[in-house]
């Protein structure tokens, strides 16, 4: 659950999610390796890997020294478990709703390249995008991960994520 919330939905590669970002290389390096079992640890983090939320498509979240999200709720909906494998993996299901802040200019730009029209098109259908005020992208992150024994702690070993997002307080 520390991982869903802390790194899953806000990690610091969510703004640069390139393989060749230095946040991804950091994260790979030095984050990943706290959570993810070691021999799953390659693959989990390949440069396409949806492991956490990473976002090129979408605005940027503001980044002001304020928490970057307005909130998160986590809601753990199964725990299960293949006990005929040798090697059990338990699997934890759930659901997050983030509401990421992000400011006018990028809600303009996606806007704008999603619809075709010109920056000056969008912010005279959508004024609101004009007040210099943080909106809120809001993430649906379907998460499933599967964790194995690791010593005297447990480590992701798989995983199947998914997000959806929209804007709301515009």
């Amino acid at each position: 659950m520390r991982f869903v919330t802390e790194q899953g939905a806000d990690s610091a590669v969510a703004d640069a999610p390139g393989a060749t970002s230095p946040l991804w290389h950091e994260f790979v390096s030095q984050i990943a390796p706290r959570y993810i079992d070691p021999g799953a640890l390659d693959e989990l983090t390949q440069a396409d890997s949806a492991l956490v939320f990473r976002d090129s498509a979408g605005p940027l979240m503001i980044e002001d020294g304020h928490p970057r999200l307005e909130s998160e709720v986590v809601h753990l909906r199964k725990i299960s478990s293949d006990a005929m494998k040798a090697d059990p993996e338990l699997m934890f299901t759930g659901l997050s709703i983030v509401r990421y802040r992000v400011a006018d200019s990028g809600v303009v730009a996606w806007l704008a390249a999603k619809t075709a029209v010109q920056d000056s098109e969008v912010k005279r259908m959508v004024p609101q995008l004009t007040d210099n005020r943080a909106e809120i992208q809001q993430m649906s992150f379907n998460w499933q991960l599967g964790v194995v024994r690791h010593d005297r702690s447990w480590r992701i070993s798989s995983y199947q994520n998914r997000w959806d997002w929209s804007f709301v307080g515009m």
